[in-house]
C-alpha cells in the first residue's frame, strides 16, 4: 500500500488460495438422463457378419445394465471422480482510491486470477476408472476388439458422441457414464470503478461498474471433443446505480438500479442464454429510538421475471421485513 497524500492511495495484492473439488465432483452418483435404447444397435450388429460372434450372447442382453436387464435400458449415470485433484489460484490485483475535496471519491481496481487443474463439468469418457466399453464374456477373445470397435462407430456415425465416449461398464453391467476431470486451467481478468458523491448531508449518490472476461486453455482430453461447452457463467458487464437518504429523524432510505448484461449459462444439462435485465430495488428504515429500528426491503420493485442462472427459479417482486434490537 502506498499512499502519495492523505487523499490518494494505491494498493497491490498478490493472493494464492486452493479449492478443493466439491461434494458433488467427489462422489455424485445419479441418473443423468433416461435410460438409452441399444435395441436396434444389437440387432444390426446380429445382422452383420459379426452375428455368429455374438451366438453365445442371450438376445437383447449385449448392452444389459445388470444380469437380466436388456439392451433396451442402458443406464445413464452422472458420477463423480475421487482422484480429482485440488484446484489452485494465483490472483493479482492493483487498485487506486482517492477523495475529491470533502463530497466525492473514485475507486479503480484491475484483478487477474489463473486456476490451474480446473474441474470440467460433466464429460463422458474422462474419468479413467470407468473405461472404454468392454465385451461380454460370452465373446470369443479375438473377435472382442473388433465388437468393441464397430459399437464406437456405429455410435458416432449414428451422432451419438457422449454415448460413443461414455459408453463403459459399471458394476459389471453397461452403462454410459459422465463424470469430473481436472483439464487444463483458466484466465479471469477484469476492471471494477466505483465513485461516490455526497449530494448534500442527508443525501447520497454511489455507483460502479464491473468488466469481467475469461478465457479457457484446455487441455486435448478425451471427452472434450463431445461439444462440451464451457462458460465462466457471469456476466461481462454489470452496473449499480443508488440514492440514499439518511436524515436526523430518524429515516433512511434507498433507490438503487441494478443493470445486467445477457450471458451464456451452461451447467450440466442446463446450457442456454440468460438474458440482460434491469432491476429497482428499495430500502427504507426508521429509527424509532436508540434500542429499535424497523425496516424493509424490496427486490425487483417492478415485479419483472427474472432468472438468474439457465434452469433457475424465475424471481419477481421480493419484500423482506425486519426489525432490530440495539442493547
Amino acid at each position: 500500500m502506498y499512499s502519495p497524500t492523505p487523499d490518494h492511495s494505491i494498493r497491490v495484492t498478490l493472493n494464492q488460495a486452493f479449492q478443493v473439488p466439491n461434494y458433488s465432483e467427489f462422489f455424485l452418483r445419479a441418473a443423468a438422463g433416461a435410460p438409452a435404447d441399444f435395441s436396434l444397435l444389437e440387432a444390426g450388429l446380429r445382422a452383420s457378419p459379426l452375428g455368429p460372434v455374438l451366438a453365445g450372447v442371450p438376445n437383447g442382453e449385449l448392452f444389459a445394465g445388470a444380469p437380466g436387464g436388456s439392451s433396451s435400458a442402458v443406464p445413464v449415470l452422472a458420477l463423480g471422480n475421487a482422484d480429482l485433484r485440488v484446484e489452485k489460484v494465483t490472483g493479482w490485483e492493483i487498485g487506486y482510491k482517492g477523495s475529491i475535496g470533502n463530497r466525492a471519491y473514485v475507486s479503480i481496481d484491475l484483478f487477474q486470477s489463473k486456476i490451474k487443474n480446473f474441474v470440467t463439468d460433466l464429460l463422458p469418457g474422462v474419468n479413467p476408472t470407468f473405461g472404454p466399453w468392454s465385451s461380454p464374456a460370452a465373446v470369443p477373445d479375438m473377435f472382442k476388439p473388433v465388437l468393441e470397435q464397430a459399437v464406437r462407430d456405429n455410435l458416432i456415425a449414428a451422432g451419438q458422441l457422449t454415448a460413443a465416449l461414455g459408453l463403459t461398464r459399471v458394476d459389471g453391467g453397461t452403462a454410459i457414464v459422465v463424470s469430473y476431470t481436472n483439464a487444463g486451467s483458466v484466465k479471469q481478468r477484469g476492471i471494477e470503478l466505483g465513485f461516490g458523491v455526497q449530494l448534500i448531508d442527508e443525501l447520497r449518490f454511489d455507483g460502479s461498474y464491473t468488466f469481467f472476461d475469461t478465457n479457457f486453455f484446455m487441455e486435448q482430453i478425451r471427452g472434450l471433443a463431445a461439444g462440451d461447452v464451457l462458460e465462466p457463467n457471469t456476466p461481462k458487464h454489470k452496473s449499480n446505480l443508488a440514492l440514499a437518504y439518511s436524515g436526523l429523524q430518524g429515516i433512511d432510505a434507498e433507490v438503487a438500479l441494478r443493470l445486467v448484461d445477457g450471458y451464456a449459462w451452461a451447467a450440466g444439462v442446463f446450457q442456454g442464454q440468460v438474458p440482460s435485465s434491469q432491476s429497482v430495488n428499495l430500502s427504507a428504515g426508521y429509527r424509532i429510538n436508540n434500542s429499535l429500528r424497523v425496516h424493509a426491503t424490496v427486490t425487483n420493485l417492478f415485479d419483472q421475471e427474472r432468472y438468474h442462472l439457465f434452469g433457475g427459479s424465475v424471481i419477481g417482486r421480493r419484500i423482506l421485513g425486519g426489525v432490530t434490537t440495539y442493547f
